[in-house]
């Protein structure tokens, strides 16, 4: 999409929105991690319950705040059974991807305590 703004909705995807998306998906396994074990050390389960809504509250405000685009033939449609595959797709694969590594460390983890 060279020299075209991306649209998702109706709403522009600027620069502010992406960073927005990228600094949630690159917090998100450091604080569920640390916050984790903060719950686990303090027996309680409601540390940082909401500790990454801010975010998403930001990027909602965000689009929010902006009008409606109309369709054009350049667009991306967003009502299709593939578009909606792909979302998908992408969600699982980058939410393994980030919480893979703690996964696998448990096992190693248990193995070296012994």
């Amino acid at each position: 999409m060279i020299g075209r703004t991306p649209a998702y909705l109706g709403k522009q995807v600027t620069a502010e929105e992406t960073k927005l998306v990228a600094s949630y998906m690159l917090l998100t396994p450091l604080v569920v991690m640390s916050l984790s074990a903060l719950a686990v050390v303090m027996k309680d389960g409601l540390a940082g319950r909401f500790g990454l809504a801010w975010l998403a509250l930001a990027l909602a405000g965000r689009f929010a705040a902006q009008g409606r685009q109309t369709t054009s033939a350049g667009s991306l449609p967003d009502d299709t059974v593939s578009f909606g595959a792909l979302v998908i797709g992408t969600t699982i694969v980058v939410g393994a991807l980030n919480f893979f590594p703690a996964l696998a460390l448990g096992p190693v983890v248990e193995a070296l305590q012994r």
